[in-house]
């Protein structure tokens, strides 16, 4: 896992968080169907509280600092929640939820990192023919 990059491990840690909340959420309700309004409320919700854990893990525990890291996994926090709170909620299954929000974060992550680093990498780019 350590290949992956910082960007995909948190991202599969907000996936796995709030693919368990939001898996407790549809098993209270019956595995009711949620509507967008809710999912989007339930997603800023759960995001704010795996944000909140991330940045205390990675900012403070690992070493990062709060500042390099906040914005970062705030962008990661919010489209890793954004796509597993509809996923989740789409395909029905609380039983699954964090590991589909596991499996969903790192890709997202990993989705994040590749495109932070085509953006950010100073080699210049030669396209062959």
């Amino acid at each position: 896992m350590g290949r992956l990059g910082i960007c995909a491990l948190v991202g599969g840690l907000v996936g796995a968080i709030v693919g368990f909340l939001f898996s407790a959420v549809q098993s209270h309700f019956g595995n009711a169907p949620v509507s967008a309004a809710e999912c989007l409320q339930l997603a800023g919700l759960f995001g704010l509280f795996a944000w909140l854990f991330v940045l205390v893990l990675v900012g403070s525990w690992l070493g990062y600092g709060f500042r390099a890291v906040a914005v970062p996994t705030l962008v990661t926090a919010a489209a890793t929640t954004l796509a597993v709170v509809f996923a989740l909620n789409r395909l029905r299954v609380p039983d699954w939820g964090a590991l589909l929000g596991l499996v969903i974060g790192l890709l997202v992550g990993w989705l994040l990192c590749r495109l932070c680093q085509s953006w950010t990498d100073p080699r210049p780019r030669v396209i062959e023919k």
